[in-house]
């Protein structure tokens, strides 16, 4: 089992640009991306992460030729957690909300959230593909991106509201105490059980991705 040093992470200017640390947990990975179960799972398993590589500070900010592989490893590792863990929602808070200022992708088993957000922010746009949020980054600056249970996918205009969309899902779970995947880790407990989580969901969805 890794056991994570909150403060080794804290140190480090950004945490997904030092692959060393995530060694350990990679599912999958392309020339310029790769797959990792998120520290702090909401869901008893399963919550994952696409991060790129290079830094970016948003998924806005890819390009076509990366857009492209992050699509094709999004799709497998989406597929591999509902063979799994059953139907999933997808989520990227832009460039504000975010607690590791490096663009991230959040799959996570869960039923649909759309009703929770409403109430929160009642602008959205229904995109007709992820990279749609291009568009909307260029015009608004901000946005928090969303894919429901059934593949549809939103932009919502979002204010700064740190781990928005995590608390959101935390609370829909009736785990509100994960929310904030910092705290949560600070309980030794808490951060063990994480670590177990995190490690079995790397066994099973490297398992099904044979």
């Amino acid at each position: 089992m890794v056991t994570l040093n909150l403060e080794d992470i804290r140190s480090k200017k950004c945490t997904f640009c030092d692959h060393s640390l995530h060694q350990q947990r990679i599912v999958a990975q392309t020339e310029r991306f790769y797959a990792i179960p998120t520290v702090g799972q909401i869901s008893d398993g399963g919550h994952m992460l696409i991060i790129p590589k290079r830094h970016y500070n948003c998924l806005a900010s890819l390009g076509p030729g990366p857009f492209n592989e992050f699509e094709e490893l999004t799709a497998r590792i989406k597929g591999a957690i509902e063979n799994v863990y059953g139907k999933t929602v997808s989520f990227e808070h832009g460039i504000l909300g975010q607690s590791v200022p490096h663009a991230h992708l959040q799959i996570l088993p869960s039923g649909d959230l759309s009703s929770r957000i409403e109430q929160d922010f009642k602008l959205k746009v229904q995109l007709k593909q992820t990279r749609d949020i291009k568009d909307i980054f260029t015009k608004k600056g901000v946005y928090l991106y969303y894919r429901d249970p059934s593949n549809n996918e939103y932009a919502y205009i979002l204010d700064h509201f740190p781990q928005y969309l995590r608390h959101v899902a935390a609370q829909v779970a009736g785990k509100p105490d994960r929310g904030d995947w910092r705290a949560w880790r600070e309980d030794p407990a808490h951060a063990s059980f994480d670590d177990e989580l995190m490690m079995q969901t790397v066994s099973k969805l490297k398992q099904a991705l044979k």
